[in-house]
C-alpha cells in the first residue's frame, strides 16, 4: 500500500502524522501517569495508616497505632512527590 494513502482496517481509516510513533508514549505523559499513580497509593497508604492507628488506640496496641502514623507520613510524601511529579512536566 502507498505510505501516502491512509490504511483502511473495516470500517475504519488509520491516519498517520508525520513524526508520530503509534503505540509509543512522551516522556512527559509516562511521568504524569506515574505521578497520578503515586497520588493514588500514597493516598491509599494514607487511608490505611488511618486505620491502623485508630484500629491501634481502640485496641492499646501501641505497635499497630505507631505503624498506622508511620504509614500515613509515607503516604503522605508519597502522594507530594506524585503532585511533584505531575505538574514538572
Amino acid at each position: 500500500m502507498n505510505s501516502d494513502q491512509p490504511d483502511q482496517i473495516g470500517d475504519y481509516t488509520l491516519v498517520r502524522f508525520p513524526g508520530a510513533h503509534p503505540g509509543r508514549r512522551s516522556e512527559e505523559h509516562e511521568e504524569q501517569i506515574m505521578g497520578k499513580a503515586d497520588i493514588v497509593a500514597g493516598r491509599t497508604k494514607q487511608a490505611k495508616g488511618k486505620m491502623n492507628d485508630v484500629a491501634g488506640a481502640i485496641s492499646g496496641n501501641t505497635g499497630r497505632q505507631l505503624k498506622g502514623k508511620v504509614q500515613k507520613v509515607v503516604g503522605k510524601i508519597q502522594a507530594k512527590l506524585g503532585g511533584a511529579r505531575r505538574t514538572r512536566v
